[in-house]
């Protein structure tokens, strides 16, 4: 059976490597090289804090120590099929754990195309605490897996068009938004086609609701274009292509479709157009 692989080089600012470790997929060291010392580096694997005295990482809400978490996950009763233990749902080459930030990506497995747009979702730089949604779009609404398919069942996909679809939605995917009170400093991003040109779009609709009451919602007003050769997201398509911003049912901003609609502090983002909507 082939094996996956991850290897990690430390350098100098000059250039000039000092370490290189080969981890299996659930993190533990097989192999090192060091040309300096003994020392394990402090953020290793995954970029997680190494704590060198228990020799575990620490993952912000409990401590990894691979292959499995040693205590359980606060939010097992969500996942009651997995053990609360495990890391990454026992599958490191294709989940990762986001440590606040999440990337939810709601494509079909039947349509090939697809993993042109997962791949250019894994490869978007990472933003947390921002909620980024990947699924097929259109100015009504999205198209999302509703159920995956399984050795039992087919896979299932649904269209969602209103608000309290979406906060379904939501609620069964993003830890963000099941864990937020009162919906402040939350961002969502949807890179789905088209939901919002017009007037009327799918995220204004979004942000004209109680559901999503002081959220700002960023989507797209045309179709969002990928980049085949690098894998990339290249932006929102056409010379008027825009990422369009709402909150509480008003265009408050827009920035060009080339942007990338990253947000490092969705608290300040949020305050400045709450401050917009008082004067």
């Amino acid at each position: 059976m082939n094996q996956t692989y991850k290897a990690i080089n430390l350098q100098y600012l000059e250039g000039c490597i000092t370490a290189g470790y080969l981890y299996a997929p659930f993190g533990e060291i097989l192999q090192e090289h060091l040309a300096v010392d003994n020392r394990i580096p402090k953020y290793a694997f995954n970029a997680k804090e190494l704590d060198e005295e228990n020799g575990m990482y620490y993952y912000s809400a409990r401590y990894y120590a691979p292959p499995t978490f040693i205590s359980r996950d606060p939010m097992f009763e969500k996942y009651p099929s997995i053990s609360p233990y495990t890391y990454c749902a026992n599958n490191p080459m294709k989940f990762i754990d986001p440590d606040g930030r999440e990337k939810i990506k709601s494509l079909s497995t039947k349509d090939t195309r697809n993993a042109t747009i997962n791949a250019a979702a894994d490869n978007y730089p990472e933003n947390k605490p921002v909620i980024h949604v990947w699924a097929h779009g259109s100015d009504q609404g999205v198209r999302v897996v509703a159920r995956e398919q399984t050795n039992e069942t087919p896979e299932e996909v649904a269209t969602i068009s209103t608000p309290e679809g979406f906060n379904q939605f939501l609620l069964a995917n993003s830890d963000i938004w099941l864990n937020n009170e009162d919906n402040k400093n939350i961002i969502i991003v949807l890179h789905s086609c088209k939901t919002g040109k017009g007037e009327s779009s799918f995220a204004e609709k979004l942000s004209n609701s109680e559901l999503f009451k002081d959220v700002l919602i960023v989507a797209p007003n045309n179709n969002v274009s990928i980049d085949d050769a690098t894998l990339q997201e290249i932006g929102v398509d056409g010379e008027r292509g825009a990422w369009r911003f709402f909150r509480n049912g008003k265009q408050v901003d827009a920035i060009k479709g080339d942007s990338k609609p990253i947000f490092d502090n969705p608290k300040k983002i949020n305050e400045k157009y709450e401050d917009k909507e008082e004067q």
